[in-house]
């Protein structure tokens, strides 16, 4: 029998067959009634309702609506999590029902809008098979290389994932600075990088001697195009990039110094006979991005690199920490994200700030932790996506400084990397699915939203939503 104190609550699922007691301590216990066993307990302090099978439970919180499974393997940790769009962080009550199937959850605030919560990308990923450590995509999104397993493959493999046809091949060597042990959840660029036209893939890598190399490999020929062996005191490289023609790479290496700590250096290798040209002391870092031009090297260190006299600027691209760094193909524009959660603009020399890009990232607390990854301009430049928090996309018009929109999910698990193909999709690698399409064509998406809602708006909804502009008919 189940006691229900005052302060508690009780709540049964549609059919009947589940029972979800709340607010005992921070504690949630779901119920099996026919068995009358306790079926799973949550660390939520208050289930505000059940799916219609019982499967599913979802918790308010002061940021964000946390869904729980019945079945999760992890009792400590919500499948979904999804921020509240209607609320400055004050507490409010909500009204919240789930559809009959459990692919929806709507839920009615202060504001008295309804907000549609599509659980499906959600209930999709974390039913995947697939463990994904690291990705990163080609510039032009042709191509994806992947650390991980797959959904008929449970062996850890460094894979090559090509786009036009969805074949999938396994590449002979493994990025060594990932592991099987878990998503690689850092702000830099990982341990493999791609030449500006796609071709050249470089990464990571360790035989059995131990000594660090960089393998580049040939992604159209399907072949080793060198493997360069890092001289010692090398520990390990950082970051990589290619010049624009891929006849060079920069790395960014940490230096063994004795007793004393880990020095920084970049080397930069010509490809075409594996020897290091020169190499630049006190410089480099795990993000590296090389001007379209081929003139300018800038990194997450703030630092900017003139690649024809060497000379080192430092302290730039600030104040702030820096996380990522992307040109955009004409090299007129260079955005940088920084770990308050926002986006700078430079001008391509790196030198004029051109303005700035607001993010969630810097306004929604946990949920997004301020992470700001993964920058990628569209192929016009006029588009920036961006991974917000660990699976939401941010994207920004950027001539107009603005932001197109709340944060899109974009997976259930972590989010690993971003590019645009030349019709102007976004591709996105999870840590559940290594690959996934989203058609940002406003032609496309408004028919996916017609298809979704089933009729047209009135005119009353049409002067509530969008009063500034006169009604027409959009589905």
């Amino acid at each position: 029998m189940v006691t229900c104190e005052s302060n508690q609550g009780l709540d049964f699922s549609a059919d009947g067959k589940r029972l979800i007691h709340t607010g005992t301590g921070a504690v949630s216990t779901l119920w099996d009634v026919p068995s009358r066993t306790a079926a799973k307990d949550f660390p939520a302090a208050r289930v505000a309702a059940l799916s219609p099978d019982g499967a599913l439970a979802v918790e308010i919180t002061g940021a964000q609506l946390k869904v729980w499974a019945a079945n999760a393997t992890s009792s400590s940790s919500a499948l979904l999590g999804y921020p509240r769009l209607d609320t400055d962080g004050r507490p409010t009550n909500l009204s919240v029902a789930f559809d009959t199937d459990s692919r929806l959850l709507r839920y009615v605030a202060r504001d008295r809008q309804v907000r549609s919560l599509d659980l499906t990308y959600g209930l999709q990923d974390t039913a995947a098979k697939a463990k994904v450590s690291e990705a990163v995509f080609a510039p032009d999104a042709a191509t994806l290389a992947t650390m991980g397993t797959t959904e008929n493959d449970a062996e850890d493999r460094f894979r090559l994932w090509t786009m036009a046809d969805g074949q999938v091949r396994n590449l002979p060597h493994q990025p060594f600075a990932t592991s099987a042990e878990g998503p690689h959840d850092e702000d830099d660029d990982g341990s493999s990088a791609y030449s500006r036209d796609g071709r050249l893939l470089a990464s990571d890598t360790r035989h059995e001697d131990e000594r660090p190399r960089v393998t580049v490999w040939d992604t159209r020929e399907n072949r080793l195009r060198t493997e360069l062996t890092l001289p010692e005191p090398v520990f390990r490289s950082m970051g990589f990039a290619f010049t624009p023609d891929g006849t060079r790479l920069a790395v960014a290496v940490s230096k063994e110094n004795g007793s004393g700590p880990f020095t920084r250096t970049l080397q930069v290798w010509d490809l075409e006979t594996g020897r290091q040209e020169y190499e630049i002391a006190d410089a480099g870092a795990a993000n590296l991005a090389i001007s379209p031009d081929g003139s300018l090297l800038v990194t997450s260190a703030g630092e900017r690199i003139d690649l024809a006299t060497r000379a080192v600027e430092r302290g730039v691209l600030g104040p702030g920490v820096i996380q990522d760094l992307e040109f955009s193909d004409d090299g007129s524009v260079l955005a940088v994200s920084l770990l308050q959660g926002t986006v700078t603009l430079w001008d391509g020399s790196g030198r004029r700030r051109l303005g700035g890009l607001s993010s969630t990232a810097a306004t929604r607390g946990d949920d997004f932790g301020g992470r700001v990854a993964g920058l990628r301009f569209s192929r016009d430049g006029k588009t920036l996506a961006a991974i917000v928090g660990d699976s939401r996309i941010q994207l920004w018009d950027v001539p107009a400084r603005r932001r197109l929109g709340d944060p899109l999910r974009g997976s259930a698990g972590l989010l690993s990397a971003l590019a645009f193909d030349s019709r102007g999709r976004l591709h996105v690698s999870s840590v559940h699915r290594p690959h996934r399409v989203f058609d940002l064509d406003p032609k496309v998406v408004a028919r996916a939203l017609c298809e979704r809602v089933g009729w047209d708006l009135t005119r009353a909804q049409w002067e509530q939503n969008v009063p500034d502009l006169p009604y027409r008919s959009v589905c």
